[in-house]
């Protein structure tokens, strides 16, 4: 069984993963991209390019489309 590295993350991205882990844990399901972009006072194109990197990285496992789709990998 192989074990995944994953990558380690800036600072915004740890903020952004906490936010989006803890909202899965209050809701069961990831934040819509405006609510993130409300959070963290950014434009929606610039939350999409953190949770891309968040899934190269090996933290987050979406495949596009809605953003209530977004998982955490363990």
């Amino acid at each position: 069984m192989e074990k995944t590295t994953k990558e380690p993350l800036t600072k915004r991205q740890e903020d952004m993963y906490a936010f989006i882990a803890g909202y899965i844990q209050n809701y069961g399901y990831a934040p819509a991209s405006i609510e993130i972009a409300m959070k963290f006072q950014m434009t929606t194109q610039g939350v999409d390019q953190h949770v891309k990197n968040l899934v190269r990285k090996g933290w987050l496992d979406y495949s596009g489309g809605r953003y209530h789709k977004i998982k955490l990998v363990p």
